[in-house]
């Protein structure tokens, strides 16, 4: 969440519209540090922190062009008037 959140102040900065396609139940977690995983996931509502100064749009299972993405959202979010 640390990570996501130091990235997001940029974009809370700079854009008008942001797309995310993220595993918005978050990453599988690590079993120690050091490990295959993360310590903590980041949620959708880390993103929604993140974002404070967008409103979410849409929030649907991602899709390829095969099929659905197992686990995986696309998020579509507007800057707030």
């Amino acid at each position: 969440p640390g990570v996501v959140a130091h990235y997001l102040k940029y974009v809370n900065k700079q854009a008008n519209a942001v797309f995310l396609h993220e595993m918005m139940g978050g990453q599988e977690l690590a079993k120690k540090e050091g490990q295959c995983g993360v310590l903590k996931k980041t949620s959708l509502e880390d993103y929604k922190k993140g974002l404070e100064n967008f409103q979410l749009i849409n929030l649907s299972p991602a899709e390829n062009a095969i099929k659905i993405v197992p686990n995986h959202s696309n998020s579509f979010w507007r800057r707030k008037n």
